[in-house]
Parts: C-alpha cells; sequence; structure tokens
C-alpha cells in the first residue's frame, strides 16, 4: 500500500508559536514560558494499516523541530520529533533530550539573535506535546506540553499552540 497522501485540509510546512507551564525552581513556582516551531512533510514510510494506535501522514522534519524556553534566568532547549495524523487530526510530539541551563544567545551583538543552553548545562528534561489539529480561524495545532526533569522529577505541565506560517 502507497503511502497515505494527507487531507486537503492537514498541510504541511513551517509551524510556530509558544507554549507555558509553572515549573518549581528550588521552592520558588516560576513561570517557564518560550517559543517552540517545526516543519511538518510528507512521512513517505508511513503505510496505512501498518501503524499500531498513532500513524502520522505528516511528520516534523530533521533539525526543524525546536523548543526553548526561558523560567527566571534558567534557560530550556530541546530538539522536537513527532508528526501529525490527518485521519484524527492528533499531533504527537517528544523532547527526549532537553537541556536547561544558563541561557546564551547564539549572537550577543543582536538582540534579536535565536537564544540556547550555554554548555555545560543544569540539567536535563524529557517532554511531549499533545494536542489537535484544527483549520479554523487558521491551520494551527493546540494542546499541552508536559516538561519531566530526568533527576528530580519535577513536572511541568501546559498549553501550547502552534499556527502554520505563510
Amino acid at each position: 500500500m502507497p503511502a497515505q497522501t494527507p487531507r486537503a485540509n492537514c498541510k504541511g510546512g513551517l509551524y510556530l508559536g509558544t507554549y507555558m507551564c509553572t515549573i518549581d525552581l528550588g521552592g520558588i513556582p516560576s513561570p517557564l514560558e518560550g517559543d517552540v516551531s517545526f516543519a511538518l512533510e510528507i512521512d513517505e514510510t508511513v503505510m496505512r494499516g501498518e501503524c499500531d494506535e498513532f500513524c502520522p501522514d505528516l511528520v516534523i522534519a530533521e533539525g526543524t523541530g525546536t523548543l526553548f524556553g526561558l523560567a527566571g534566568l534558567i534557560g530550556f532547549e530541546a530538539e522536537l520529533d513527532g508528526g501529525l495524523d490527518c485521519q484524527t487530526g492528533e499531533f504527537r510530539a517528544g523532547a527526549p533530550t532537553g537541556i536547561y541551563g544558563v541561557p546564551d544567545s547564539m549572537d550577543p551583538n543582536d538582540p534579536d539573535a535565536l537564544w540556547t543552553v550555554a554548555d555545560p548545562p543544569f540539567g536535563t528534561f524529557t517532554g511531549s506535546l499533545t494536542g489537535t489539529h484544527a483549520t479554523n480561524p487558521a491551520e494551527r495545532i493546540t494542546g499541552n506540553w508536559d516538561l519531566t526533569d530526568a533527576i528530580t522529577g519535577t513536572r511541568c505541565a501546559g498549553p501550547f499552540t502552534v499556527e502554520l506560517q505563510p
């Protein structure tokens, strides 16, 4: 069976948005807010009927899924992988190797430069995004973000929204 073509209202491309949650930093609740972005593309390897419960038609293109945020003076950074099942509208993504630590600009001379976490990081985390695809009022995915510190087990959960860019 050939790879499934996404339905007309399920579009690939660059999705940009934000996420937020509240994390406990040394006993002090701190808002963790940041940007999430990824490019969705057709997954030529997925065959309908060969998937278990989740079968993504569009997947996060390798190297495009990123998440960066700040909680006070602590930066959180992760690469994302996952996809969108166009038949059900279900979106799932993971952040299997996130890091947190001192935030560092990729270009200290440019106030609009991308941020990253300086090496060495303070620690690591895993995370997941689960959501639903919708086309009204715009092509977007909304859902929940959930982060877990790999050592302490501290969790941070909250909403995320991304929208397809023109």
